[in-house]
């Protein structure tokens, strides 16, 4: 399920800057919730860190190895010495900020049910693990769901009245 899941996100990756493949999310982000409809349901603290942090944090991990592609760039500075580090360096940063797509992605899960609100209540955790991540501990903005929406003007006119946060959650409200 695991290997599933990052594919999946890896896809859902491609719909933000510079490949705006937007329909990728609306492919991709079904099978998130599909992981969390069947997700166990543990007692006590593991509630958080059980299957349901896990489907978060695989999808998380896809979209942002594919996502913070363009941190590669980088790593061709000074002749490439430090090229052998890109895969390590994107794979734990992506790592790192796919903990708060599992974090989000448990939580939702804690107040999970079967019909259609689970889809809000999967939309709101999400969009608050994106702020989180776009604020706290000095802040990582980059790559939020909300700049998948960017490609075309009448998209870029609704980001001007309710943000990129706005965008987020309206983004994963459809998809």
């Amino acid at each position: 399920r695991f290997l599933m899941l990052f594919v999946a996100g890896a896809v859902g990756g491609l719909a933000v800057p510079p490949f705006y493949v937007l329909p990728a999310l609306f492919l991709t982000l079904p099978v998130w919730v599909w992981a969390l409809d069947g997700a166990e349901r543990l007692p006590g603290w593991r509630k958080l860190f059980g299957p349901a942090f896990r489907i978060g944090f695989a999808y998380g991990l896809g979209y942002f190895v594919v996502a913070f592609h363009w941190l590669g760039a980088a790593f061709f500075v000074d002749g490439g010495v430090m090229l052998a580090l890109m895969p390590i360096s994107i794979l734990a940063l992506a790592a790192l900020i796919a903990l708060f797509w599992g974090l989000a992605s448990a939580l939702a899960h804690l107040f999970w049910s079967g019909g259609a609100w689970r889809i809000v209540t999967l939309a709101t955790f999400l969009t608050i693990a994106e702020w989180a991540r776009g604020h706290f501990f000095s802040g990582f903005p980059f790559d939020l769901v909300g700049y998948a929406f960017a490609a075309n003007d009448e998209m870029a006119q609704l980001a001007s009245v309710i943000g990129v946060y706005g965008m987020t959650a309206l983004g994963l409200l459809l998809a």
